[in-house]
């Protein structure tokens, strides 16, 4: 990202694209969208109506998730969810809901970055999140981490244990397609963190 772009977007340049989500509106630069989005690079690149337009019309359903996406564009930051405030659960919601508007926007840096942040998460509730969201990279790495390191896996604390627990009966894909993971982690989780 250039300072060029992020002073387009502080100053609020004249832009020559605005985009609608909802009832809100946010004006943009086609050159800037174009170059940190495959999404926006196709669409006005292409010979639809759309690519001509003044007014880009898209029918996201999570403005903010959007709102973040965009300022990720135009200036290489974004919030990641952290659990010392909210439940983990929340906060994996929303970053594998954030992680999928970047992918859908194909804001390639983003997807990366936010992929990154989750592998430092326990891997048990990463794969089962990653399984739910459908978001391959994360459901190999969490089993490969999993599975490479079965006797010395130790998720953080308690409350961990207990959500992973639910996570898996919220979600039971992970006992149908992974059963040596799911027998090994509930077998550890029971005998030797629940029993104190």
């Amino acid at each position: 990202m250039s300072y060029g772009d992020y002073h387009l977007y502080l100053c609020k340049h004249p832009s020559d694209v605005t985009i609608i989500v909802g009832d809100k509106k946010f004006r943009a630069h086609r050159s800037v969208l174009s170059k940190r989005s495959g999404f926006f690079r196709t669409l006005f690149s292409s010979d639809s109506i759309d690519a001509e337009s003044n007014e880009i019309i898209l029918q996201e359903k999570n403005l903010k998730t959007f709102e973040v996406v965009l300022n990720y564009i135009y200036d290489d930051k974004y919030l990641f969810w952290n659990y010392t405030t909210i439940d983990i659960s929340v906060v994996m919601d929303k970053n594998f809901t954030l992680l999928l508007c970047a992918q859908y926007y194909k804001v390639d840096a983003l997807v990366k970055t936010i992929i990154e942040q989750l592998k430092k998460y326990d891997p048990a509730l990463v794969l089962n999140k990653a399984l739910a969201y459908q978001v391959d990279e994360l459901v190999t790495s969490s089993t490969q981490l999993i599975q490479r390191q079965p006797l010395t896996f130790k998720p953080l604390d308690r409350m961990f244990l207990k959500l992973w627990l639910v996570e898996c009966e919220q979600f039971p894909i992970i006992r149908y397609f992974f059963p040596s993971l799911w027998r090994t982690l509930t077998f550890k989780l029971s005998s030797k963190y629940f029993s104190r």
